[in-house]
Formats: C-alpha cells, sequence, structure tokens
C-alpha cells in the first residue's frame, strides 16, 4: 500500500485529488439543505468554486439592492415633485375662489345700494335731487372696482 501511494501514479493521483478537493470541495448534495449542519459542513468542505460562488452571489445581491434602493429614492423625489405641483395648482385654485367670492359680495353690495338708491327715488319722487351717483352706490363701485 505504501509503495502505491509512494510511486509516480500514487503521489501524482494524491496530488489530482487534493486540486481537485480544494477547488471542488466534498460533495455534500441534500446534506446542504439540514438547518444546522448543512452551513457549518458547507464552510468546512466547500471548495474555493463554492466560497467564490456565495460571494458573488452575495455581491450581486447588494448591488440589486443599490439599485433597487436608488429607484425607490428616485421614484420618492419624482412623488414629492407632482405633489408640489399638486399643492401650488391648489393654492393658485383657492385663491383665485377667494377672489371670486369678494368679487361677488362686492357685486352683491352694489347690487343691494342700487336698489336702496331706487327705492329712494321711488320714495320721494318730487324730492330734490341730489348727486346723479348716491354716496351707497360710490362706495359699492369703488369696492367693485369700477
Amino acid at each position: 500500500m505504501i509503495a502505491v501511494l509512494t510511486s509516480r501514479i500514487g503521489l501524482v493521483s494524491i496530488a489530482f485529488a487534493a486540486v481537485i478537493l480544494f477547488y471542488e470541495g466534498v460533495p455534500l448534495g441534500p446534506v446542504r439543505w439540514i438547518p444546522v449542519v448543512g452551513p457549518a459542513l458547507e464552510q468546512i468542505v466547500d471548495g474555493r468554486v463554492d466560497r467564490e460562488r456565495r460571494a458573488g452571489a452575495e455581491r450581486e445581491r447588494d448591488l440589486w439592492k443599490q439599485k433597487r434602493q436608488d429607484l425607490l429614492d428616485k421614484q420618492a423625489e419624482q412623488r414629492r415633485e407632482a405633489q408640489d405641483k399638486i399643492d401650488e395648482i391648489t393654492r393658485q385654485y383657492l385663491d383665485e375662489r377667494a377672489a371670486r367670492s369678494a368679487l361677488e359680495e362686492a357685486n352683491a353690495a352694489l347690487d343691494a345700494a342700487l336698489q336702496a338708491s331706487e327705492k329712494d327715488d321711488a320714495a320721494n319722487p318730487d324730492a330734490r335731487r341730489g348727486p346723479a351717483i348716491t354716496r351707497g352706490v360710490s362706495r359699492a363701485l369703488n369696492q367693485v372696482g369700477r
């Protein structure tokens, strides 16, 4: 037995087997799936190829996590910009609505002043005529902006 191990074929075979075990490791098969034993054995008997494969998978996973986070950040920024535009449009609408409401109130005051002036004219047809535009109508016109 020792003679076979020390012969040229035996040494070459031993060296070849050592290189294969170093690079490929001991095949574990389904033993890898056993919860505690599998990962522990992988750390001990896996070869260089398996270690590099796991390291490459980890690097790829980290790269995809980073790309996903960048995409989520970009989407969040776009969402913020869209919300800012919506807020600006809402603010403009509310300002226009308030201005329209104020104008409608001023028009209503003008109508009320004109009706009061017409009532006064109708109640006193013989009264001494004053200015063509009464003070109430003039003030209401000033509020409307005419």
